[in-house]
């Protein structure tokens, strides 16, 4: 497929139905006729509910979109926050960009109930200057930019376009249906060396694999690409997913991980994000994709509200379509289970209705004394602090569901541990910790095993890698723990 070349959207110029224009270096597309000065791509409706912004309380808990004001300017929250004084320039974030929670808004309006009541009349012909108070359907508005024929109530028509064009036919299609209990190590495909997925198959047996990480272009560009460097459509690895899924194999896909932003993050409207999500799958013909929520966005109730609304859409989208679709969470772990912020996630997730197909967990750099085991091989401690988090893991999604059975929940939970010597200094996997896993995992019927990563179960130096272990070959020779791991997989 050709680059489609865009013009820079312009908001003081109208577009006609199927334009599509650059802005903030994604693509947009309108599906239907625009006027000037209507919606900026991505943004939010230029009228925003007008509320007397009060004085703000050191001790109450503001949200997003809360405002408030100190000494006569105007603040709004951008996420939780409490007792960070909105005055302070050090929790200040004008431009969205750092991690404070405010965003100056300038001198604070107000007005008196006699201006508010006698506002004009909302009039679609009328070009309205920025801060322009108005009274729609009996509601107060004030306009956040220069505004006409936008009402309070419109959506953005613009949507994020990705060109797709041949994308299908490089990754080509699955031959058999993904595996209710599989091994699928994960593959950083944005290494300069990914090993050769269907020599993996043939020769070790190892038929599925987890592709990480699809990433936004940066935090403020709703556009997904293969670790911030590649582009969707085109990435010269596809061709090892085809000759993979030709060998009988297949892939999920791994949205997220520990670096760079999610597009839950990047992305702030949710049919935007809904619609990356369905095209995802549908131009990499996935039949199960995974989402990685680690490292600071474990803890961002704004990006975890938006993929739960967006996954919860796009099933709904895939139902109507008649498709079966799996969705798995991978979370972070500690031997005595998830974190509170880890419960969050998925208590929003059911009380936004997704439905997860399972919960895989990191079971690796816990960062906790009883699991340093360096030099103590054949003692397990490593791998009893990953059967210990799956016991507790058991117990949360019980509390969680409590309609479903031991063997359901088993059914539904991963263990993807790290291989050999582990971020966090001191922790180490040996090969005999992955037998206990193993053991564990067929014992429980685990839905997946997983670990970081295929390009690790190599020797070789004794530090931290991306391409190798960290043991001798002595310890772990070539592709032992995948070895080890492999007939886990059954249908």
């Amino acid at each position: 497929g050709g680059v489609i070349v865009a013009d820079g959207f312009q908001a003081s110029k109208a577009y006609s139905a199927d334009s599509i224009v650059d802005y903030n270096d994604a693509h947009y597309k309108t599906s239907v006729d625009q006027d000037a000065w209507g919606f900026v791509p991505g943004g939010d409706n230029p009228w925003k509910k007008y509320e007397p912004a009060k004085a703000w309380s050191a001790s109450t808990v503001y949200v997003k979109g809360d405002r408030v004001v100190v000494d006569g300017q105007a603040y709004e929250a951008l996420f939780w926050t409490q007792s960070d004084n909105p005055a302070l320039v050090a929790n200040q974030n004008a431009t969205g960009s750092n991690s404070r929670p405010w965003k100056p808004l300038g001198k604070a309006q107000s007005y008196s109930n006699e201006e508010l009541n006698n506002a004009p009349q909302f009039n679609p012909e009328t070009l309205y200057a920025s801060d322009t108070l108005i009274r729609f359907n009996g509601v107060n508005y004030i306009s956040q930019s220069k505004v006409q024929k936008v009402s309070p109530s419109d959506s953005n028509p613009w949507r994020v376009f990705v060109d797709w064009t041949g994308t299908k036919e490089r990754v080509g299609t699955p031959k058999k249906a993904w595996p209710k209990h599989v091994y699928a190590p994960y593959v950083d495909f944005t290494l300069n060396t990914i090993p050769d997925l269907a020599a993996l198959a043939k020769n070790h047996n190892v038929n599925h694999f987890t592709l990480a990480f699809v990433v936004s272009k940066d935090a403020n560009t709703c556009l997904p690409t293969w670790g911030t460097a590649y582009g969707m459509q085109n990435y010269a690895q596809y061709s090892k997913i085809k000759a993979l899924r030709e060998a009988g194999g297949d892939v999920m896909l791994s949205i997220g991980g520990a670096n760079n932003a999610p597009l839950a993050a990047s992305c702030k409207n949710v049919d935007d994000l809904m619609q990356h999500y369905y095209d995802i799958v549908d131009n990499l013909n996935l039949k199960v994709l995974d989402f990685d929520i680690e490292g600071t966005w474990v803890a961002d109730q704004a990006s975890i509200e938006r993929r739960n609304l967006a996954v919860k859409k796009v099933q709904d989208k895939w139902k109507s379509e008649g498709k079966d679709i799996a969705i798995w969470y991978t979370l972070p772990i500690l031997p005595t289970g998830l974190t509170p912020e880890g419960m969050n996630v998925l208590s929003d997730a059911k009380a936004k209705g997704v439905e997860l197909a399972g919960v895989n967990v990191m079971t690796m750099d816990y960062g906790n004394a009883i699991c340093q085991s360096a030099n103590t091989e054949g003692q397990n401690i490593h791998g009893k602090c990953a059967t210990s988090a799956i016991a507790n893991l058991h117990s949360q999604l019980k509390g969680l569901h409590p309609n479903k059975s031991d063997a359901e929940i088993d059914a539904m939970m991963g263990t993807t541990p790290m291989v050999g010597v582990n971020d966090v200094q001191g922790e180490v996997f040996y090969l005999s910790d992955a037998r206990l896993v193993m053991q564990d995992a067929q014992k429980r019927n685990l839905g997946m095993v997983g670990i970081w990563s295929i390009a690790r179960d190599l020797p070789g130096g004794t530090n931290l890698s991306p391409e190798f272990h960290g043991l001798t070959k002595e310890q772990a020779p070539k592709y032992a723990f995948s070895e080890i791991f492999a007939p886990f997989t059954k249908q």
